[in-house]
């Protein structure tokens, strides 16, 4: 897992907003261990939210039962020759970050190696 952190610029206690990236549509370990994870996560100081990829339903519902709000994002493939790869990219890369403006997320959480790219 790699980490994005926000400084906070104030000391006040509050619950951090986590964000969790998860691109893939095939349930796999690192999918059962952010289950995990979530379902164990401390809710008195954080607040998980986690971004899937379209067409993922039953990720949805696995992660919504842990409590974790979940929002789906159109994570396309990058590994194509079509120049539209580089679009679906810019669109992937612009609905996170309006979703991290939009829910003033404190640290971001990628829970595979491809949503670097």
């Amino acid at each position: 897992m790699t980490f994005w952190y926000r400084p906070c610029l104030s000391f006040d206690l509050k619950m951090i907003k986590l964000l969790y990236l998860d691109h893939t549509p095939f349930w796999g370990g690192a999918e059962r261990v952010l289950e995990t994870h979530l379902k164990l996560l401390d809710r008195s100081q954080f607040f998980p939210l986690v971004a899937i990829s379209e067409g993922s339903p039953e990720f949805r519902k696995r992660f919504e039962a842990t409590g974790a709000e979940v929002f789906t994002f159109p994570f396309g493939r990058l590994k194509t020759l079509s120049p539209l790869a580089a679009i679906r990219f810019v669109k992937s890369v612009r609905a996170v970050v309006d979703l991290i403006t939009r829910n003033e997320v404190d640290l971001v959480v990628t829970n595979t190696s491809r949503v670097y790219y």
